[in-house]
């Protein structure tokens, strides 16, 4: 059984969404553990369809006067059970840094929302032979005051952010280095054997390389999320 996580970013009106919930109730996911991450306005659509649900984002603050925010107790109160953080797109449009992160991954275990925690590398860091350095600062900066029962309940998805929409994908070698790294690290420190979600341009045609990695739990899926066809074939193919 593999994690598919389907993250619709910013995407799809309202009739598209409708068309779209229409056909996903229909696809055969296999025996695998599908959960949807849907726009904040459509997370009713998908929670009243009898879907696992994951939120895309969370506030770093428990409640108040913050506009346009969504909190993890009102996603609990709906009945969200997952929520992104850290995605490379937080990180880079909106400035998150490794303590907000933080903050709210203590949050979402709070009102027992599991997190999916992103962390990956940029091409330069990659070029540099940076990774496992900024890896690291990225997961001890999440993971800052957690106990190992917190980080029993944590989802890591390694998203190379080089990778992300650009169609490239690392080598089936590269991704296992990286995902014996973080498995490894955190198996050192809190004795939790994580689970470990692969994103960044997957789709139904590299699929068949990046399901050979060992150790790898899931996918985090953007773009192919979206196109209901390519992902039968792509379950198909798991």
């Amino acid at each position: 059984m593999k994690y598919i996580v389907l993250n619709h970013k910013m995407n799809m009106d309202y009739k598209t969404m409708k068309i779209y919930l229409e056909q996903l109730k229909k696809l055969d996911t296999k025996g695998n553990k599908l959960i949807v991450c849907p726009s904040d306005i459509y997370l009713t659509n998908f929670l009243e369809a009898q879907f696992i649900v994951g939120s895309q984002n969370a506030s770093s603050n428990k409640d108040g006067a913050y506009t346009g925010e969504v909190s993890a107790a009102q996603l609990r109160s709906l009945g969200v059970k997952y929520t992104l953080v850290g995605h490379s797109e937080r990180r880079k449009y909106f400035k998150e840094s490794n303590q907000e992160i933080n903050k709210k991954i203590r949050l979402l275990l709070l009102n027992k929302i599991k997190p999916i925690l992103c962390v990956g590398e940029s091409l330069n860091e990659k070029n540099s032979d940076s990774t496992k350095e900024v890896i690291f600062k990225q997961l001890k900066g999440a993971f800052d005051k957690l106990s190992k029962k917190n980080v029993d309940n944590l989802i890591i998805a390694y998203e190379p952010v080089w990778a992300i929409g650009s169609g490239n994908i690392p080598t089936k070698e590269e991704i296992e280095t990286v995902i014996s790294y973080i498995k490894d690290l955190i198996f050192q420190n809190f004795n939790v054997n994580i689970k470990i979600l692969y994103g960044g341009s997957v789709n139904e045609k590299n699929i068949d390389i990046i399901n050979q990695v060992q150790g790898l739990d899931g996918y985090l899926l953007g773009t192919v999320s979206l196109d209901i066809e390519k992902m039968r074939v792509l379950i198909d193919k798991l």
